[in-house]
């Protein structure tokens, strides 16, 4: 499976506990699986506007194979808890999870028109934070 959704992750899970099952030990592919699952899991049930099951038959085998499976379970709780904990409020790092999610669990659907909308909220939001900083560099240091 790909690594970007691991690589992402890992810097979520720095804040997590010391004794993480998806960063421990010596690397698996199955493990990585979990995890990826678990973080797509949650991204979808949590987090993220307008995504639909696009195909409910790999997201059963998936959540079968790793959702509840005992010898996998924790992996891909591990990343679900990680996610589902994220402040949604928190523009910048939901679009990015979002866009991760989308790109890369290939049972979920993004409706275009919420994508849209969330670049265009992020754009915005970007901007008053520019406009924002910018004045309070006015104000400490002049013009």
């Amino acid at each position: 499976m790909k690594r970007p959704l691991a690589a992402t992750a890992i810097a979520l899970a720095m804040i997590t506990s010391a004794n993480a099952g998806c960063t421990d030990g010596p690397y698996s592919e199955e493990k990585e699986n979990a995890c990826n699952h678990g973080y797509e899991t949650a991204a979808f049930e949590k987090i993220c506007p307008g995504m639909t099951v696009g195909d409910t038959a790999l997201r059963a085998k998936l959540d079968k194979k790793y959702r509840t499976n005992p010898k996998m379970k924790k992996y891909f709780n591990e990343y679900y808890d990680m996610v589902a904990a994220q402040n949604p409020d928190k523009l910048t790092g939901v679009m990015s999870l979002c866009f991760t999610t989308a790109a890369g669990a290939k049972w979920i659907k993004w409706d275009e028109a919420v994508k849209a909308q969330l670049v265009a909220d992020e754009k915005e939001y970007s901007a008053e934070k520019e406009a924002a900083r910018k004045a309070r560099l006015e104000m400490f240091y002049g013009k």
